[in-house]
């Protein structure tokens, strides 16, 4: 079973967001963050301000505000930033054997991709996971590394097929 689609750098960069926005670990990391930040900013304010003419409960309303609009923007600005940085690493380096036109291939063994400058095969113990959105079809070989196409790049072949039989040998080959 085969799809021909096309991987483009807008491709890899909405793959890293969708990621990054759905890893535990990064979550974990995410949230933990904010709390920290939150509360320093929470604190310092009442710190701050603990000898002038506000009053506690209008110190602590304050404090609230600041705190709330520090998570708000703390949320926006670790997302851009993650995005910011798989851009200006994809600057760094060619990228010319990632992007273009790609072939994957599913079979009884396992998953092969062919491109113009690369053919790779990942038996099937080494498939971790699918994911399966509106917008990607994406099959993980690690933890961060993955086969990711999206949907309306695709050229030939029939996703939702290809996906249906990459979940029925995944659940053959537990790990």
């Amino acid at each position: 079973m085969k799809l021909r689609y096309s991987f483009l750098e807008d491709d890899y960069v909405d793959f890293n967001r969708y990621h990054f926005a759905h890893s535990p670990s990064v979550r974990k990391q995410r949230f933990t963050a904010t709390i920290v930040i939150t509360l320093s900013v929470f604190v310092a304010f009442m710190l701050l301000t603990a000898n002038g003419e506000l009053g506690v409960a209008t110190r602590l309303a304050i404090s609230l505000i600041i705190a709330a609009f520090a998570v708000l923007y703390l949320q926006f600005a670790m997302r851009r930033n993650h995005v910011r940085q798989v851009q200006n690493l994809l600057r760094e380096g060619s990228m010319d054997g990632v992007y273009g036109p790609q072939e994957l291939e599913v079979d009884d063994a396992g998953i092969r991709v062919r491109s113009k400058w690369r053919d790779s095969f990942v038996a099937w113990p080494g498939v971790r996971r699918i994911e399966d959105t509106d917008e990607f079809l994406i099959i993980y070989v690690s933890a961060i590394q993955a086969h990711v196409i999206r949907r309306s790049r695709i050229v030939e072949g029939d996703p939702d097929k290809l996906a249906a039989f990459v979940r029925s040998h995944l659940e053959n080959h537990q790990w």
